[in-house]
């Protein structure tokens, strides 16, 4: 069978490993014309009769003219999460998704069900594909982070829990904010009545959360805790206990209170001096940034940078916030009156030199990495390396 994956990410890469096991004949179509190797096709080349199937990345956006070449030939279009659901053994799942919070909640469950020797498998979003564990023995439990760029590739997940954190403006420089709502609760549509889904009470009135499936609406239980701070992770906290109670695991706060947090997600890094600071290269929309803004006391020194997906962030001059500095690309569209810089590196100077007026340094650059990394885990390395350097942490 003669396969063509649209893309080159984690998720095709480990894909082209497991059909090529069946002696299929796959290749990538890609962009970079001078990345073109025996494995690879550029993408403009590409003639569609000559390939069965079409495996699609979930960074592939919508308008990708190769994608609306299929589409307008009805051809079949699947992608690795869809793959790796058909061949699994009917494992129990439960798949998280959200526009914030999700990875918080699936490593912490994760973490938790590891200390408690239950055997699991943590994957999708949050960095294993699916694909590596599709041999899988039927009594492992599957943890699943799911994104909305997944979920709307895929059309056979039916989990045992299913999980929407919140839903808030995100990717819509891919789709409308109508159908971005849309593809969130798609997480639950082939869920039935012995099934269940987890969410709060704001999202399930606010976006008409209507599920054939037994509803759990999460209380705010108050577990302090010394890693997880702010009031998004005394909910992500209530997600993953509502999870545990649905799975009748019991003695568990102790093991949350040990939970350090997600790498990058409002971690805390040291202190110089008095200043506090805080690496949340993770925050990737302005809705995670105010949630980490909302969870510091004092005088903070905020910096936004990346790429934007076209979400509105003027909602940010409403918070009272000591200062603001911003590099990359979005400085070039900001409304807003503040420092701009070229690159992160440019901005640290003036944390450098203004480190000590400020309670907290924030890290936290509420729009995507792709202007000049080629992650949010590139970005937060930069910024772990350039702290380290400056102020021995």
């Amino acid at each position: 069978m003669q396969i063509l994956l649209i893309g080159k990410g984690k998720s095709n890469e480990l894909l082209k490993i497991e059909l090529e096991k069946n002696n299929n004949n796959v290749k990538f179509a890609i962009e970079d014309y001078e990345k073109i190797d025996n494995d690879c096709i550029y993408k403009k080349n590409v003639n569609i009769n000559e390939y069965d199937m079409f495996y699609v990345a979930p960074g592939v956006p919508n308008n990708d003219p190769l994608l609306l070449e299929l589409k307008k030939n009805n051809k079949y279009i699947s992608s690795e999460l869809e793959y790796s659901l058909k061949r699994l053994k009917n494992n129990k799942i439960i798949a998280i998704t959200g526009s914030n919070g999700k990875t918080t909640v699936a490593s912490l469950l994760s973490y938790i069900l590891k200390k408690k020797n239950i055997k699991h498998v943590l994957a999708g979003n949050i960095g294993t594909p699916l694909v590596k564990y599709i041999n899988i023995s039927i009594d492992t439990l599957i943890i699943l982070e799911v994104s909305s760029f997944q979920l709307e590739r895929v059309n056979n997940l039916k989990p045992y829990i299913s999980i929407i954190t919140n839903i808030t403006p995100n990717h819509l420089d891919r789709h409308s904010l109508e159908d971005y709502i849309k593809i969130k609760k798609k997480i639950y549509s082939l869920q039935d009545k012995d099934s269940f889904l987890i969410t709060n009470n704001d999202t399930k009135y606010k976006y008409e959360i209507n599920p054939n499936v037994k509803i759990k609406i999460i209380k705010r239980k108050n577990i302090k805790t010394k890693y997880l701070i702010g009031n998004h992770n005394i909910e992500n906290i209530n997600y993953v206990i509502q999870i545990l109670k649905i799975l009748k695991i019991k003695n568990y706060i102790r093991i949350i209170k040990k939970y350090k947090g997600v790498k990058y997600r409002l971690e805390y890094l040291g202190k110089y001096k008095k200043t506090k600071i805080y690496n949340d290269a993770k925050s990737t929309t302005i809705y995670s940034t105010i949630s980490a803004l909302n969870s510091l006391k004092g005088k903070t020194l905020l910096i936004l940078g990346g790429k934007n997906k076209n979400i509105d962030y003027s909602i940010i001059n409403n918070l009272e916030i000591q200062k603001i500095i911003m590099y990359g690309e979005e400085t070039k569209y900001t409304s807003l009156k503040i420092n701009k810089y070229l690159t992160l590196k440019d901005a640290f100077k003036y944390v450098k030199t203004n480190i000590l007026e400020y309670d907290n340094i924030l890290f936290s650059p509420g729009f995507t990495s792709l202007d000049q990394y080629e992650s949010y885990i590139e970005r937060g390395k930069e910024f772990e390396k350039l702290c380290k350097e400056s102020f021995k942490l």
